[in-house]
């Protein structure tokens, strides 16, 4: 067997999926009386075992050559030097909105390279500069002048240029915080993305031009988790990290950068950023907040004015914006499961032709991704909160059910337990 053959972390993301797809099939299965122990949940583990021994047969046939491609691919990136760099930068941030760029950030920073230590040998740009590599680092050092400053300046920008200044600003500051603390960018990102797709696509170009030009000056930098402040003091003084101070300086630029641009944008093609636009249900420009804090919408209930049907759920605004969003997913019986991240609720959906995309935007989603049965909504950064609202609704809903199933006992069989 030739040891450098290695499928990394794609086989773990592999298996994981195909898991997943075994255990929705096969989770209630029903075998013969005779094989009835072995079936529903017992089953899966079974099937999973004997179609990964046919995986690892076929992936035994199919992987070195595709493994080869890979690493010709990883070599011609390095090769091209910052136009590799300036490509996967700008690679990175279009591939958000899909959710893909984790499979480039893994290919990238867990396994492009070699560096040879007493221990081993350790791919990756992200565990080679951890390794003491000098001349890992060039695929994360762009990241801190957009991450840290750049992206805080365009959340200025359209503070600056909102209508409603306390609304982007309630919605925008503690972002811009959090990007320049922890690198975390998608509140946002995902605050201008759908409504202006446009500054989205600078963004991604800018942050490829910030990886090109700090390959071209040497800088070399990492992170652990991403290219916040936290991580650039603890590796300052790594033995590796090259021209850090540099870095502070091209973030100053970057941040003039993206002020301005994002400023003439804005105001150039009247774009519908947070805090601009109106309050139709169709564009709000608020809907990363809570829904506490948001406006009224468009055509909302006044005085004696009809109003949408509402659903009625008694507790606080959060329960009851749970209580819509599954409304408008169709009801409880068509939300298999549901998790929250940073910024939105990931679905599997039983029948997806039953959601109401335009109730859902109505509700302040940004926008509603669909892949078949997996459905993504873009609440926010309220997300991981919905959702575990979502979660407690349906839960109880399970128990009412299971509650009016049980028939009532008779009067006889009471005085019988007596």
């Amino acid at each position: 067997p030739d040891p450098s053959i290695s499928m990394g972390v794609f086989s773990g993301i592999i298996v994981g999926l195909v898991t997943a797809g075994l255990y929705r099939r096969f989770h209630d299965i029903r075998l013969p009386d005779y094989l009835a122990f072995f079936g529903g949940k017992r089953f899966v583990p079974i099937i999973t075992a004997l179609v990964t021994l046919v995986l690892g047969a076929l992936f035994g046939l199919i992987w070195p050559p595709i493994q080869g491609a890979i690493n010709a691919a990883g070599q011609g990136i390095v090769a091209l030097g910052p136009i590799g760099t300036g490509l996967y930068g700008c690679l990175n941030r279009l591939l958000i909105p899909f959710g893909l760029h984790h499979v480039l950030n893994t290919y990238v920073w867990f396994q492009l390279g070699t560096y040879h230590t007493a221990h081993g040998v350790v791919t990756g740009d992200l565990n080679r500069y951890f390794a003491g590599d000098p001349t890992a680092g060039n695929f994360m050092a762009g990241f801190f002048p957009v991450m840290m400053f750049g992206l805080p300046a365009a959340c200025l920008a359209m503070i600056r240029r909102a209508q409603y200044p306390r609304v982007a600003a309630g919605i925008l500051l503690s972002a811009a915080l959090t990007s320049f603390l922890t690198g975390v960018t998608e509140p946002i990102e995902f605050a201008f993305l759908f409504v202006a797709p446009v500054l989205f696509l600078i963004h991604a170009v800018l942050t490829g031009t910030a990886l090109a030009i700090c390959t071209i000056l040497g800088i070399r930098i990492g992170f652990t988790f991403s290219a916040g402040l936290i991580d650039y003091l603890i590796n300052f003084s790594k033995a590796n990290t090259s021209q850090p101070l540099l870095l502070l300086l091209i973030g100053l630029i970057y941040a003039v950068v993206y002020y301005c641009i994002f400023s003439f944008c804005i105001e150039r093609f009247n774009l519908a950023t947070p805090g601009r636009g109106g309050t139709t249900t169709d564009s709000r420009s608020d809907w990363i907040l809570p829904e506490s804090q948001r406006g009224p919408r468009s055509g909302e209930a006044t005085a004696g004015a009809a109003a949408p049907e509402r659903v009625s759920t008694a507790g606080d605004a959060d329960e009851r914006l749970a209580a819509e969003l599954l409304a408008a997913l169709g009801g409880q019986e068509n939300v298999e499961s549901v998790e929250g991240c940073i910024t939105r609720l990931r679905l599997f959906i039983s029948e997806p032709g039953r959601i109401d995309e335009a109730r859902l935007r109505s509700l302040g989603a940004a926008g509603v991704i669909r892949h078949g049965k997996i459905v993504q909504v873009v609440m926010g950064t309220q997300s991981d909160r919905l959702a575990s609202r979502m979660k407690q609704l349906m839960k109880q809903s399970d128990r009412q059910r299971e509650q009016a199933a049980v028939p009532p006992a008779s009067q006889d069989e009471i005085q019988g337990r007596r």
